[in-house]
């Protein structure tokens, strides 16, 4: 599995380009600005887009996910729960997106085919009704809902801060420690780091 990592504007979401190698077949997971940025990311990795995966519905991690389906044909994945945010800009504060249409809905512990990888499905509401985290590999990709040493923001739509935590501690630090954080913002962690070291979810 192979993995390109860009920052996009306009307020530096990270956007991963899940590759596998075996079959040239890969996934976009959050891309929250620019199509043409990361379609040249997929073209670098001659890989054929196979689905786009939100993390959660919030407008910077979606903005640029209709326009690579449109591109590419690529269905758009996203937890049902998190619906109201694609179809309703009101429910968002910072940016008023137009509304996007999902293709498929996740629930918890799917599982997302891409060729010879597994991507797994982990709800872990809190940051929003329908954050999920996808895993594959040892790699944990985390959205928002959890940073290097810190959690995502609760004070949006139908955020919940103990919700948040309660689904880091109960299905996140559940994995090895070695497991590699890969978040919507900002650098890399693991899940032996933020056992040890996030004050937010240390008890």
């Amino acid at each position: 599995m192979k993995i390109i990592k860009r920052s996009l504007p306009p307020i530096a979401e990270n956007c991963y380009v899940v590759c596998d190698e075996a079959t040239k077949q890969c996934f976009v997971i959050d891309p929250g600005g620019s199509a043409e940025l990361i379609l040249a990311d997929i073209e670098s990795a001659d890989c054929q887009l196979v689905g786009i995966l939100l993390t959660h519905g919030h407008a910077d991690h979606t903005m640029g996910a209709a326009a690579l389906r449109e591109a590419t044909r690529a269905p758009i994945f996203v937890h049902e729960a998190d619906m109201p945010l694609l179809e309703d800009a009101s429910l968002h504060r910072f940016f008023k997106p137009e509304p996007l249409e999902a293709d498929k809905l996740l629930k918890d512990r799917d599982e997302l085919v891409l060729g010879e990888t597994i991507l797994k499905v982990i709800h872990t509401p809190g940051h929003t009704p329908g954050s999920c985290c996808f895993l594959a590999e040892g790699q944990l990709f985390t959205g928002d809902t959890l940073f290097l040493r810190d959690v995502g923001r609760t004070d949006l739509w139908q955020g919940s801060y103990e919700t948040l935590v309660e689904s880091i501690r109960s299905k996140l630090f559940g994995l090895p420690e070695e497991t590699v954080v890969c978040p919507g913002h900002e650098g890399s962690s693991s899940i032996g780091v933020e056992k040890a070291e996030n004050r937010h979810v240390i008890d």
